[in-house]
């Protein structure tokens, strides 16, 4: 199963806990592979070129699967054509993350705070060309904001690093990305609304931008040609899989 990001990223968690019940399912070990980088279209390229027999799959998301065709001139593959799509695993939102240590308390200072900040204020993010990207450049046309992309490659794991050391003023990564981590405070989340395990957050719709609804989905896919067979057998042992009562809440099962 290869994964578009590193080691400890919440799409590298996902695929090891689909990939773990896949293990004792077939009976033949299912390894996770990490190949980061290009907006994970290294990952999906590789992929697309291989024998669809059901031994090589695909973490498929938003950036390698949708943003990426929509933002690169030359994506070596077709989203569509190329891939089996087998199931959808889970969905997670966005969000807008600040140092704890900070004095940003809420969303509206932190716009404050960009418009006099000549050049605007550093957000990092898993890379040019990601949905994180394109959020980012979204949120800071929405609020007539000059904000400074901070490209980090294929992981948002470096910018919550750096937002907590002080060198980026934040941060858009997946809320997985960020988590529970005491040292940063979620500003924003880009869901529809609030969510239950984190009643606390507010979203960016709430402060004033509706427009401001992005999630990060995740998928596995495998080459096109995969025999029906096949991709019957695995979406159905995926499915078993995320309806595990012990599976993290944001692991849903999508028939």
């Amino acid at each position: 199963m290869v994964v578009f990001v590193g080691a400890g990223s919440s799409g590298d968690v996902i695929a090891r806990i689909v990939a773990q019940p896949l293990t004792a399912a077939l009976g033949q070990p299912v390894v996770v592979e990490n190949r980061p980088g290009a907006g994970g279209t290294i990952a999906a390229d590789a992929v697309a070129k291989a024998s669809p027999d059901g031994h090589t799959l695909v973490l498929s998301n938003i950036q390698p699967h949708a943003v990426a065709p929509a933002v690169y001139p030359n994506v070596p593959y077709n989203p569509m054509r190329d891939f089996m799509h087998v199931a959808m695993v889970a969905e997670v939102p966005l969000a807008l993350a600040v140092s704890a240590q900070g004095p940003l308390q809420d969303l509206a200072q932190f716009v404050a705070l960009a418009r006099v900040t000549p050049g605007g204020l550093r957000v990092g993010t898993n890379g040019n060309g990601s949905s994180a990207h394109v959020t980012t450049a979204l949120f800071g046309r929405l609020a007539g904001i000059d904000l400074t992309h901070v490209p980090y490659r294929g992981s948002s794991a470096q910018a919550v690093t750096d937002v907590i050391g002080g060198r980026i003023e934040g941060a858009m990564p997946s809320l997985g990305d960020v988590g529970r981590n005491d040292r940063m405070r979620v500003l924003a989340i880009a869901a529809p609304q609030r969510l239950a395990g984190w009643p606390e957050v507010p979203t960016f719709r709430e402060a004033g931008y509706p427009e401001m609804v992005v999630s990060v989905w995740f998928g596995i896919s495998a080459p096109a040609g995969l025999p029906d067979a096949i991709a019957d057998r695995l979406h159905h042992e995926i499915q078993l899989a995320l309806a595990r009562p012990e599976r993290p809440s944001c692991l849903t099962s999508v028939s």
